[in-house]
Formats: C-alpha cells, structure tokens, sequence
C-alpha cells in the first residue's frame, strides 16, 4: 500500500508543472530628431491611453475655442507700442498663450507619463512642433491598432 501511495505521489509531482504567459506589449517608441534621449513611450493597446487621448481632445477643443474668442476681442487693439514694448492686450495674449502651453504640457505628462514633455521639449513650448509630435504619435497609435 505504501509503495502504491508513493507511485501515486511521484505521479502527482510530475504531472504538476508551471507554465508561463509571455503578455508582450507592444510598445511604439518615438525618438525626436535621432535622438535617443528625447523619447517617449506608448502601448497602443492601453484602453487607459484611448481614454486619455479622448479627454484631452475635448478639453483642447474647448481651449481653442475659448482662445479664438480671447484672441478675436483684441483684434482691433493695439499690441505692440511704438516703441515696440507690449501693451497691456499683447501681454494679455501672451498669457493665454502661456496658460495653453501649460496646459499642453500638463496633459502630454498624463498622456504619455510624468517627465515626458520636459525631457521632450526641455522648458520650450513651440505649438507647432508639439503638435507635429502629437500628430504623428496619434497616427502611430491609430495605424499599430488596425
């Protein structure tokens, strides 16, 4: 009976084995201008990410449009004295200016990670390059997905 009990034993401990689940994301990794210490990380897959993108969408909508407005009620205002020093509209538009940038670079940190425009964009914030960057960063999210 033991020798019974230990061949059923011995079965039992070969039969149990671990496997393993390899969960490989597939991670896209965007480079700046060749450089590999300007760079920035992102799982296409992240329905986290999805969700993310969608509310910064919607809030940079209502930003732009609130912008347009600001910016249309100084179009018949003088900006830049004769002097060529700001008058009090150019610093107002430069503010708003200031606060979208804020703004952008805030939400790029929660879309793609704390430290992320910074080590990107160091302390600038040229909109038409963030943009350029948000752009293709969006087409590659779009385009890993299909």
């Amino acid at each position: 009976m033991v020798a019974i009990w230990n061949m059923v034993a011995t079965r039992k401990e070969l039969l149990m084995s671990v496997l393993n689940l390899n969960l490989k994301k597939s991670t896209i990794r965007i480079c700046l201008d060749g450089d590999e210490n300007r760079y920035f990380e992102f799982n296409p897959n992240d329905v986290n990410l999805q969700g993310r993108i969608k509310a910064f969408y919607v809030q940079m909508n209502k930003k732009a449009e609130e912008y347009k407005k600001k910016a249309s009620s100084f179009e018949d205002e003088v900006l830049i004295d004769e002097n060529g020093n700001p008058t009090e509209a150019g610093l107002k538009i430069v503010d708003e200016q200031v606060e979208i940038g804020k703004f952008v670079a805030g939400n790029f940190d929660d879309l793609f990670g704390e430290g992320t425009f910074k080590r990107l964009f160091d302390n600038e914030f040229d909109p038409y390059a963030v943009g350029q960057v948000l752009e293709f960063a969006f087409e590659q999210f779009g385009s890993a997905r299909e």
